[in-house]
């Protein structure tokens, strides 16, 4: 394998302690030839200063500190944006809520390699809590009904999962496959990617902004695939769930969920199925949501979701490029 630098970019919020985790298994992968890394961690703005306590363990990483929550998309911007100044060949984007196989970029650089030609790339990614199961295996995009979903549908015997200790993989499965998009969970992008597309779209703040990067990347001719034979294990919404007492979704979750929608689905859906999503299944889906949420006096997350229609529709997002 030729001479690449892959940054690894992990943001964190409120989230030390998942964060060394994922740091500590990191410590544990293997690189081919010519590979190396570094291991930027962005903190978007937690209560406290994460990063003395990252350094006193991992004195090798990176970090650097937002003055304020810029949401998903724009922190991992930051990142990118060092990355691409410090020269990366790569940048890997991860969340901090994660645990890695020992040689998950290792199969992920090998892929694209392969391919010889530029894609966005992402490991097959299992449940922390309970290991054996795939919650991410490509990702499917129904325009109609306004769907964006993880594919669960790899068969997992074979592996040796335990949460407790760097994962060790026994079987190997070769081929990639092409999905609509990869999740930003853990997503490998080129440089030659980033230069030709920019980074993600920070209007977004959280959540679909994955989907519209792999748009994106699809209108310029960048497949999105999946690397099987690459693991990793999520511990899926650590943040967004982290103090809640109703249910697994935040009003502002259901806020940024709707509005996010509505902007791909306007920029990209053709034209047939943007009619028949905002005629028929989103009328659907507003009445089953206003139903739920009164009947269970989720007044917050009624107001959510009605405040990310109307500005779904009210506003647009604005591209990030260099």
């Amino acid at each position: 394998m030729r001479k690449l630098k892959v940054y690894i970019v992990i943001l964190t919020w409120n989230g030390l302690e998942d964060t060394l985790t994922c740091l500590d298994s990191l410590s544990h992968i293997s690189l081919p030839n010519g590979v190396t890394t570094e291991t930027l961690v962005i903190d978007n703005g937690s209560d406290v200063d994460p990063c003395e306590a990252i350094h006193q363990r991992f004195t090798e990483v990176q970090t650097l500190r937002n003055t304020q929550n810029l949401g998903f998309a724009g922190g991992c911007n930051v990142g990118m944006r060092v990355a691409m100044m410090a020269g990366a060949d790569a940048v890997l984007l991860l969340n901090n809520d994660t645990i890695v196989a020992p040689d998950f970029l290792a199969q992920l650089l090998s892929a694209q390699q392969a391919l010889a030609r530029p894609t966005l790339a992402a490991p097959l990614i299992y449940d922390m809590q309970q290991p054996n199961l795939v919650t991410f295996a490509g990702g499917k995009i129904d325009f109609e009904r306004g769907k964006f979903e993880h594919q669960t549908d790899i068969q997992t015997s074979g592996f040796l999962k335990n949460p407790d200790v760097s994962p060790q993989k026994t079987s190997e499965v070769s081929e990639v496959s092409t999905h609509d998009y990869v999740t930003g969970c853990c997503m490998l992008i080129p440089r030659t990617v980033i230069e030709r597309i920019g980074v993600l779209d920070a209007s977004f703040f959280a959540y679909c902004e994955d989907v519209e990067y792999c748009l994106r990347a699809w209108a310029q001719g960048i497949d999105c695939i999946l690397v099987p034979n690459s693991h990793i294990w999520h511990n899926e919404s650590a943040s967004t769930r982290r103090g809640l007492s109703a249910g697994t979704h935040s009003p502002l979750k259901h806020y940024l969920l709707i509005r996010n929608q509505i902007w791909v689905i306007k920029k990209y859906a053709p034209r047939a199925a943007k009619l028949r999503y905002f005629g028929l299944h989103l009328p659907l889906r507003a009445a089953y949501y206003n139903i739920g949420f009164m009947l269970r006096r989720r007044w917050g997350k009624l107001r959510g979701f009605w405040r990310g229609v109307a500005h779904g529709f009210r506003t647009q997002p604005i591209a990030n490029n260099l």
